[in-house]
């Protein structure tokens, strides 16, 4: 997968280096999970293997250990992120529906991934909290009595 113009600053400056390493002589030029060969049709789709290399623990681009990385086919990346990628498109989802007015959440938000986006949006000045926000007391029920 071709890293973004805007992520490659946060590679490390051996990344060539690096996945050759990995691709060529730790894995022999097999995928590290499911031992399909690269360059050569895979086992169970038929589609041509391009070794990828994949973070398996640590997402961010910066932990480029060699432990850290892997040698994977398409069909082994694309599930490994599957879950990632899931959650990225629920993100950009409510993103977009917050922006255009047509997701109203309490004020402030509950814990949920509607709340982390709405909570970024407002830190990057692209959505204004609420102005008027409406203050509710929670008194305990021994501290008043109750009439009629």
């Amino acid at each position: 997968m071709p890293i973004p113009k805007d992520m490659a600053k946060r590679y490390p400056s051996d990344w060539a280096l690096r996945r050759r390493f990995i691709i060529e002589y730790r894995a022999q030029g097999r995928c590290e999970w499911c031992g399909a060969a690269n360059q050569e049709p895979h086992p169970d789709t038929g589609s041509t293997v391009v070794l990828t290399l994949a973070h398996v623990w640590n997402k961010a681009p910066e932990n480029a250990s060699l432990l850290n990385l892997a040698a994977l086919c398409q069909r082994c990346h694309n599930r490994w992120d599957a879950s990632e990628r899931k959650v990225s498109r629920l993100r950009r989802a409510i993103a977009r529906r917050l922006m255009a007015g047509q997701l109203v959440l309490p004020d402030p938000p509950v814990n949920s991934v509607a709340a982390a986006v709405w909570q970024e949006l407002v830190d990057k000045g692209l959505l204004r909290p609420p102005t008027d926000t409406i203050i509710q007391l929670r008194i305990p029920s021994a501290t008043y009595e109750r009439v009629g």
